[in-house]
């Protein structure tokens, strides 16, 4: 109010949020007689508003009677505020749960409370929503964050479950491709826990430490030991005769003069998978598919089928698994358990005897 030389003069601004209450009081007779009270209005004058109610009677709904018979009351007030909207929401004692009504319609995971030991601080609240519900609960251009933030005199930061669960992981956890690959060895999400627990998070992990640290894992326990050896054994066989001696005849080939040579016959190349060198078999390690899809050490070098052939090196083992190798070599999708590396490994050339010239096992880097 103001005085003027022609009187006092009263000034009526449409933007105060004292305007809000007292056209709730006009419109709302539960209002008027104190069963439902006004607890606190936020606005951007002209947009949006947020007002909270509450019923002193249990028996009486605040918001309902706010809204009226479908809509008229609360109608009559948005005309009067030139088409602005109004929420309203019901005042809780609990400020978490005010905090998570203020945000509506957006859908609230959890609010976390953080109240200052400070008397002139502000009160803060977390806010975790679902990702699907992040833009709603900010909405347009942070309108909906800041009417809550006014609605409940708390400083509120929201954020999305994704960025919680970002937060709390560990710095040093492995990537989800490195999870991806052990799960595509066939390793159950408990066994690719236990494996990054034990500083195994990824295939290449795995064949750097080796068969001992892998067998000191729990859940693995010592069963890539007996595959090894039990694959040993398989190749061996009787005592001082070997797979590849056992009852066979050394080709014999003629020689430029037309007479039989003493010679044995050269033996053939097959290429690595890992790093794709070309190298006499007898310097390589066999593979084949079981019916199952799993990829194993063909032992006897005699298992019928297709075969793929890789140095008896666990880096060449690695590149032949992350680079898809195996698949494209059988020609169908296949599951190499988590010891292959370790068996190619343990398992080295057959010990054929080779022609002259032949290098040593695979020593390409990557």
């Amino acid at each position: 109010m103001r005085r003027t030389a022609k009187g006092p003069q009263i000034s009526l601004s449409r933007t105060h949020p004292g305007y809000l209450t007292r056209l709730f009081q006009t419109e709302i007779p539960e209002i008027q007689e104190g069963i439902v009270l006004v607890k606190a209005t936020a606005r951007e004058a002209g947009e949006r508003a947020k007002v909270a109610v509450a019923s002193t009677k249990r028996d009486v709904d605040p918001i309902g009677a706010c809204v009226g018979l479908r809509g008229t009351r609360i109608q009559v007030i948005s005309r009067e505020l030139r088409g602005e909207k109004i929420d309203i929401i019901e005042w809780s004692h609990d400020p978490a749960t005010f905090v998570a009504r203020a945000l509506s319609p957006a859908k609230v995971s959890s609010v976390a409370i953080n109240e200052s030991a400070e008397a002139e601080s502000q009160p803060s609240a977390v806010v975790i929503v679902p990702d699907n519900q992040l833009s709603l609960a900010i909405g347009k251009k942070g309108q909906n964050a800041r009417l809550a933030a006014k609605l409940t005199s708390m400083r509120i930061d929201i954020k999305s479950e994704s960025e919680v669960e970002a937060e709390r992981a560990p710095a040093d956890a492995p990537p989800a491709e490195d999870r991806a690959a052990l799960a595509g060895l066939g390793a159950g999400p408990a066994l690719v826990d236990a494996l990054v627990a034990a500083g195994l998070g990824s295939p290449a992990a795995i064949v750097k430490a080796g068969r001992d640290k892998l067998a000191l894992v729990a859940e693995v326990g010592d069963r890539a030991g007996r595959a090894v050896r039990g694959r040993r054994e398989a190749r061996g066989g009787p005592a001082g005769v070997t797979h590849r001696s056992r009852g066979r005849r050394p080709h014999r080939t003629r020689g430029a003069e037309g007479d039989c040579g003493n010679r044995m016959k050269s033996e053939p190349n097959r290429t690595c998978l890992g790093c794709r060198e070309a190298r006499p078999k007898g310097h390589l390690v066999r593979l084949v598919r079981l019916g199952s899809g799993t990829v194993v050490v063909d032992a006897s070098a005699r298992a019928a089928g297709r075969g793929a052939y890789v140095c008896p090196d666990a880096e060449c083992v690695a590149r032949a698994l992350s680079r898809g190798r195996l698949a494209h070599a059988f020609r169908k999708p296949c599951v190499a358990s988590l010891d292959l590396a370790t068996t190619v490994a343990a398992a080295g050339p057959r010990g054929r005897e080779t022609r002259a010239g032949a290098g040593p096992a695979c020593a390409r880097p990557m």
